[in-house]
């Protein structure tokens, strides 16, 4: 039980860190294209 606990739990916060990794690169290239449109 604890084993397959575990693994889901490994799995479920390596996604969780691609995810962030995708919202960081989106909100970078989403103030940059602001920024370059200069508002």
């Amino acid at each position: 039980m604890s084993g397959i606990f575990g693994a889901e739990f490994a799995f479920f916060s390596n996604f969780l860190k691609f995810v962030i990794n995708i919202w960081a690169v989106g909100d970078g290239i989403y103030i940059y294209g602001e920024g370059v449109r200069g508002k």
